[in-house]
């Protein structure tokens, strides 16, 4: 969960689900390969998006092609989170806790222009600052969540192409260029802190 933890609570909650589908996730990053789909965006992407049964949870990351492509280029990772998810939901979402606990100590995860971090109850939520964009947070979990409790099992990373990041990231969280809400594919889920679990509506 290292590469991931720190992930707006909606975006989190769809890679979450999308990771019960790998199948699916390649068949997305292969249809995202075709230049005519990979130009599509608003309403023109929701249309094309429509007859294709893939899991919702998969069609909303078809917005974010570089977290498509992590998942696609990792699929034995992928597959184990969505082992995991399924089968151990509130241990996913406790440890999810855990790990933002930990970069918050480490004074790493704390808002900024691009995502708000706040508490609600015990729950550390993360929010976009901004409800019309999703900066995606990237960062090195080796080093935003502390002294890592296993070092001989290190945190999972994942590397992201050129130009996805703006300005880098350094010894902290950076974050990705800004990429638009699509509608019907936002707000649809998001984790119940506490519950052990995920409201879909």
């Amino acid at each position: 969960l290292a590469p991931i933890a720190l992930y707006p609570d909606q975006l989190l909650t769809q890679v979450l689900m999308a990771s019960t589908y790998p199948l699916q996730i390649v068949e997305a990053h292969r249809w995202l390969q075709d230049p005519n789909n990979a130009n599509l965006h608003g309403d023109a992407l929701v249309a094309a998006l429509t007859p294709i049964p893939w899991d919702p949870s998969v069609k909303s990351l078809v917005p974010f092609p570089q977290i498509i492509a992590n998942l696609n280029d990792h699929l034995d990772w992928t597959q184990s989170l969505g082992i995991a998810f399924v089968n151990q939901q509130a241990d996913v979402m406790n440890r999810v806790q855990a790990l933002r606990a930990q970069a918050m100590a480490a004074g790493k995860l704390q808002t900024t222009p691009q995502m708000v971090v706040q508490l609600q109850g015990p729950a550390i939520v993360c929010e976009p600052a901004d409800p019309a964009a999703v900066y995606v947070p990237v960062y090195d979990p080796a080093v935003v969540y502390g002294p890592w409790a296993y070092p001989a099992y290190p945190p999972f990373f994942w590397a992201y192409p050129p130009g996805f990041v703006v300005g880098g990231f350094g010894l902290g969280i950076g974050f990705s260029v800004g990429f638009g809400i699509v509608g019907p594919y936002w707000g649809w889920a998001h984790p119940v802190w506490g519950g052990g679990g995920i409201y879909v509506n």
